[in-house]
């Protein structure tokens, strides 16, 4: 669809529109379009259409009291065909309010444009030790070689320790994240435990992690906690619930169990152990609002 204009139709008819469509009845389509398009994701591509319709009704809204209206888009082809209008006066009423309703739309899916894309910003785990932390720039040095990574801190990023635990301290109702990878029998074996502090329950679900190639994340509150065996090992069984569903997730004896304890930025000193969620823009740049930092020499498992 064009967007309407002013103008003149032939000798005899008042001012007209240019609609890029074969029949009037076309517009109705494009919008079953735009709500398939909402409800598919493709939200940026709404707002387009939904600024293209906005301007449609400006204008219809344009053509006042006329009593006939008609222009021609193109060759008389086939493709495209004179659209007659008449008696549009008697719809202007219908068509200013469908106007403003369709632009409280357009400002709505405006803002969830701008919210969607934000979040399909993807996002990295940096993992290494801190070479440097210069005003609000953190670089991350690799564990092994030489390789450094800069990322870019929110003005009040937030500090946390990571500090050894035990799984004595999880408890049914304990909100808890497990890193772990598949076993040949399709049960889950944690990589490790990190147990969030009372009243935290970040990301309920479950989902691809890249700790390793085949690892995923499961936080949700401890709904069971059993015993099973691993080989000739007792091991801990814990059921992870959240909206949706629900993970089994086995824990061995030397699975790392830590949790969290507030810091500030002075616990980012050369050569600590940390583990940060940054979002990467498309210029490849990195931001964060906060850092997990080992204490005491702490690696974080996460």
């Amino acid at each position: 669809m064009q967007a309407p204009i002013g103008g003149h139709g032939e000798a005899g008819h008042q001012e007209g529109l240019l609609i890029d469509v074969e029949r009037a009845e076309d517009v109705e389509p494009e919008f079953t379009l735009l709500l398939e398009n909402v409800q598919d994701g493709g939200v940026l591509q709404s707002v387009q259409m939904l600024a293209s319709i906005v301007a449609l009704m400006a204008g219809l809204e344009n053509v006042g009291g006329a009593e006939e209206a008609a222009d021609v888009v193109g060759a008389n082809d086939g493709a495209h065909r004179r659209v007659l209008f008449r008696g549009l006066s008697g719809y202007m009423g219908e068509w200013r309010t469908m106007k403003r309703l369709l632009t409280a739309g357009l400002l709505v899916l405006g803002l969830t444009a701008g919210a969607f894309a934000q979040a399909l910003a993807p996002t990295v785990n940096v993992r290494g030790v801190v070479a440097s932390l210069d005003g609000n720039v953190l670089t991350v040095a690799a564990p092994i070689g030489t390789a450094t990574t800069k990322i870019t801190l929110a003005p009040n990023f937030t500090v946390q320790y990571i500090v050894k635990s035990s799984l004595a301290k999880v408890a049914p109702g304990s909100f808890v994240g497990a890193a772990a990878v598949p076993q040949t029998d399709g049960s889950l074996r944690a990589l490790e435990i990190h147990i969030f502090p009372p009243g935290v329950t970040p990301g309920a679900g479950s989902r691809p992690y890249d700790l390793t190639p085949t690892s995923t994340m499961t936080n949700g509150s401890v709904d069971t906690i059993g015993t099973t065996k691993v080989d000739t090992v007792t091991a801990k069984t814990l059921t992870l619930k959240y909206d949706g569903g629900e993970k089994t997730i086995t824990v061995t004896p030397d699975t790392p169990i830590v949790t969290y304890e507030p810091a500030t930025a002075a616990a980012i000193v050369k050569g600590a152990h940390v583990n940060v969620r940054a979002t990467k823009a498309a210029d490849g740049t990195l931001t964060a609002a906060g850092v997990n930092v080992g204490k005491d020499g702490l690696v974080p498992p996460m």
